[in-house]
């Protein structure tokens, strides 16, 4: 591993980028200025021990723990223990290769007229990603030990009882994460569009103040749509869409399934903001602002949803039992059929599951600052700064 708690391996990195910009002066007080850009995001990282190849399967005999013969799930399984430094590569999320491509544009339209400064525009963002990295519980499959089986009754597990159940064979949880496609390309886009006016109240105040329409889509994948799981006990149910089962994961555009996969979105938001400068003489300035942001926050675990990663989880023994895991190995994993619309979500597969309502959230900021010049050329700034998240995201177990 590295110093810093990043990535064992070679990380070579490439960053392309390209940018063209204009402005037009149509008369003295219109003037129109935009651009657009391209960026192209190559970043990954592979530990020394994926050379090794099918390690886990042929070199050490587990079954199931590299996946058939591809080169990117190759190397040392994870055996992890109580505080003992953990066997074979432990980092999870190794190997990764993220190839991802933004596109932005913007036009900008400015007019100024007496005393006011207006300014309209807008925005387009589009974003591509494409991900290797199934980390939810190593591509190259984890035992974990945690002591318990080994202990005596009633006892916790430690160092030496939790390396005597991986002696034994007996884990008390395996896991192994695999991706359906290689990469998983996700696709989503930002819209924005705002006006304002700075507003010239004479020679002491300034008003600054306008208001920003912006949407965000939900992440798509290249080929379909979104991945929904509704979790309600399975069972028919027969709507405008047509007759499907919850219960499952919804393929979105597939089969009887809508584009949307069901998940609705909103309309997007309206965000006001709005600032104040007000010079009380020629050394003192007060300002003060309040202004509305949206969550933008791009809701890229979208990757890690059932059954575009297959993450697989089961819990071992937990009371001392002759065993087989080394020899049985980790359960193999199916990559299922998308062409009906609807995947039933396996008992031992996590996945993660969006809001059908999807309400963004939102960010309020506000300030007040009083700024004076003081002898010998000083400036003493002394500010207040206040935010408040509503609706933040989180990642929370359903269960």
């Amino acid at each position: 591993g590295t110093w810093d708690g990043g990535q064992p391996g070679k990380g070579p990195d490439l960053i392309q980028m390209v940018v063209i910009d204009g402005t037009h002066t149509f008369t003295p007080h219109l003037l129109l200025d935009g651009d657009v850009g391209f960026t192209r995001l190559r970043v990954g990282a592979q530990a020394s021990d994926l050379a090794l190849g099918d390690y886990g399967t042929k070199v050490l005999g587990i079954p199931g723990t590299n996946y058939n013969g591809q080169y990117l799930y190759g190397g040392i399984p994870a055996f992890t223990f109580v505080s003992y430094a953990g066997l074979g590569n432990t980092t999870a999320s190794n190997p990764f290769l993220f190839r991802d491509n933004q596109y932005a544009g913007n036009l900008n339209l400015s007019y100024t007229r007496g005393q006011h400064g207006f300014r309209f525009g807008g925005e387009y963002i589009h974003a591509a990603t494409n991900h290797f990295q199934p980390q939810q519980g190593s591509p190259r499959g984890t035992f974990n030990f945690n002591g318990s089986v080994a202990s005596a009754s009633g006892t916790s597990g430690n160092n030496f009882t939790s390396f005597a159940e991986f002696l034994l064979g007996d884990p008390q949880s395996i896991s192994k994460g695999v991706q359906s496609t290689n990469p998983i390309a996700l696709r989503w886009s930002s819209y924005a569009f705002y006006a304002q006016d700075t507003w010239q109240l004479g020679t002491k105040l300034t008003v600054n103040y306008g208001t920003r329409y912006e949407y965000f889509t939900i992440p798509v994948h290249d080929h379909n749509g979104p991945f929904e799981y509704l979790p309600q006990v399975p069972t028919t149910v027969t709507d405008s869409f047509g007759t499907h089962t919850v219960g499952t994961v919804f393929i979105g555009g597939t089969g009887n399934t809508p584009a949307s996969a069901f998940i609705s979105n909103g309309r997007g938001m309206f965000v006001p903001r709005v600032g104040i400068d007000y010079r009380t003489d020629n050394k003192t300035v007060i300002r003060t602002g309040y202004g509305i942001s949206v969550d933008p926050q791009n809701l890229l675990n979208a990757r890690n949803t059932y059954p575009a990663q297959i993450a697989l989880s089961q819990s071992g023994a937990n009371s001392y039992v002759p065993t087989t895991n080394f020899t049985t190995g980790i359960p193999s994993i199916t990559i299922p059929n998308l062409s009906t619309g609807e995947v039933p979500l396996p008992q031992n597969i996590s996945t993660y599951v969006f809001p059908l309502n999807f309400r963004r959230g939102y960010i309020e900021s506000w300030n007040l600052a009083v700024e004076r010049v003081l002898p010998a050329s000083f400036v003493a700034d002394v500010a207040y700064v206040g935010t408040h998240a509503v609706r933040q995201i989180v990642n929370l177990n359903i269960n």
